[in-house]
C-alpha cells in the first residue's frame, strides 16, 4: 500500500499536490472554525445552588432546607444527578446535567423553578442563589471562622468589616460571600395593652418605622449656585 502511494506521488506529482492542497485548505478553514476560549470549560454541566439559613445547625438544614429543595428540584429535565451538601447555616445543591444539553438551558429551566421555591422553606432561609455560570468564576476556597471570644453577631461583623474587605483587595479576588453568623438588627418589641389603650394600630407603627429609615434629600440655591 505505501509503495502505492509513493509510486503514485512520483508517477502523478500534480494529484498529489493537488490532494495535499485540499488538505491543507480543510485544515485551514477547521482552524478558523474552531471555537477558543482564554479558560476552557472542562468540568461536566453543573448548575450549583446556595441557600444561607442563618442560625439553623446542619441537622436543620439538612431536614428543613435541603431536602424540600432536593424534591423541588428532582424533575428538571436533562438532569443526570443530584448532590448536596448541609453545614450550619448553609445549603449548597449540586446539579449535575447531561453532556449533551444546553447549560443556558438548564440554568433557565433550575431559575424558574427557584421563583417558587420560596414558599416551601422557613422565613429565615435566604432566597436559593445559583453560582457563576462557568467553572473558573465558581468558588474555589472556603475559609471558615471561629472565636472564643465574640459571639456569632460580634464575629459576622468583624468579617464583614474586616477579613471580607482585606481579602477582595487581594490580586486575582473577584468577589467575597460571606454566610453564618447574625447579622445586624433592631427589633421592635410591641406591648398588646399599651396599643388597645392608646388606639395604636400595628399598621401606623409599621408606618412609622418605615418612614423614619427615609433618607430625603434636599438643596439649598443661591443666586450663584445648588447644593
Amino acid at each position: 500500500m505505501f509503495y502505492s502511494i509513493i509510486r503514485l506521488s512520483i508517477y502523478k506529482p500534480l494529484i498529489t499536490i493537488s490532494f495535499v492542497l485540499l488538505i491543507s485548505l480543510f485544515c485551514s478553514w477547521k482552524l478558523f472554525q474552531t471555537s477558543l476560549d482564554i479558560f476552557p470549560e472542562f468540568s461536566p454541566k453543573l448548575v450549583v445552588i446556595q441557600t444561607e439559613s442563618q442560625g439553623l445547625s446542619a441537622e436543620q438544614v439538612e431536614n428543613n432546607v435541603t431536602r424540600p429543595l432536593e424534591s423541588y428540584l428532582a424533575a428538571i429535565p436533562n438532569m443526570d444527578y443530584l448532590r448536596s451538601e448541609s453545614i450550619a447555616g448553609l445549603s449548597v445543591i449540586t446539579l449535575t446535567f447531561k453532556e449533551n444539553s444546553d447549560h443556558n438551558v438548564n440554568r433557565q429551566l433550575v431559575l424558574e423553578k427557584l421563583n417558587g421555591v420560596k414558599n416551601i422553606l422557613p422565613s429565615n432561609a435566604n432566597t436559593p442563589l445559583m453560582m457563576p455560570l462557568a467553572s473558573s468564576a465558581a468558588t474555589i476556597m472556603t475559609i471558615g471562622f471561629t472565636s472564643e471570644e465574640k459571639n456569632l453577631l460580634g464575629l459576622r461583623t468583624f468579617v464583614d468589616q474586616h477579613i471580607s474587605p482585606a481579602l477582595l483587595s487581594l490580586n486575582g479576588v473577584a468577589d467575597v460571600n460571606v454566610f453564618g453568623g447574625y447579622g445586624k438588627q433592631l427589633s421592635v418589641i410591641l406591648d398588646k395593652d399599651k396599643l388597645l389603650k392608646y388606639f395604636i394600630s400595628l399598621e401606623s407603627i409599621i408606618d412609622h418605622i418605615k418612614a423614619s429609615n427615609l433618607i430625603v434629600s434636599g438643596s439649598i440655591q443661591t443666586p450663584n449656585q445648588e447644593l
